[in-house]
């Protein structure tokens, strides 16, 4: 392009060259053309969480100095920025990108995947009474444990409270225990 300055970003650029002596003349156009460099992204391991956790700092890097972008290809969890949420139990995947710029040609994908195991939640069957030789009260129960303004709402199933005790059992203390909420 007849700069004295060498250019510094990928493309296609036309070098001149003139002889400038007494006894020649002559000139040559040619192309100098700079090709985008590649890049690698660098997304360590993801530790396994527990449902329930807080939001965590995703930090890939590209050798090229450019912003990483990042994905849920799989599971219950949302990415912000790179803050990740976690929504339910299970395995989640996260996908790391760098589309590239004038000057870097896109980066394979990086993906990195890790489980979230289910919160502990207590189930404690509620004290009833019956009298003699009738068939047993409806039983509830108390929830403990839940976790991002879950409810026993959010459960799916059907929770079954069972007791040994039947119609014609004796006057006496019967244990009432849980038998099937997923």
């Amino acid at each position: 392009d007849g700069s004295a300055t060498a250019p510094t970003n990928a493309g296609s650029y036309t070098v001149d060259a003139t002889i400038t002596n007494p006894n020649y003349t002559g000139s040559a156009n040619r192309t100098l053309s700079i090709l985008q460099a590649g890049q690698t992204i660098t997304f360590g391991a993801l530790a396994n969480q527990t449902y329930g956790a807080s939001a965590f700092a995703l930090a890939a890097t590209s050798d090229s100095g450019l912003l990483v972008s990042y994905a849920v290809t799989a599971g219950s969890a949302t990415v912000t920025g790179n803050t990740l949420t976690i929504t339910g139990a299970g395995n989640v995947t996260v996908q790391a990108t760098q589309a590239g710029n004038g000057n870097y040609s896109a980066a394979a994908p990086v993906n990195q995947s890790f489980t979230v195991n289910a919160a502990a939640l207590s189930i404690t069957a509620n004290n009833a009474t019956k009298v003699f030789n009738t068939a047993n009260p409806a039983f509830s129960a108390t929830y403990s444990g839940f976790v991002n303004s879950d409810t026993p709402a959010s459960l799916t199933g059907t929770l079954s409270l069972t007791s040994t005790a039947v119609t014609g059992s004796n006057v006496g203390v019967y244990p009432i225990a849980p038998s099937g909420q997923s």
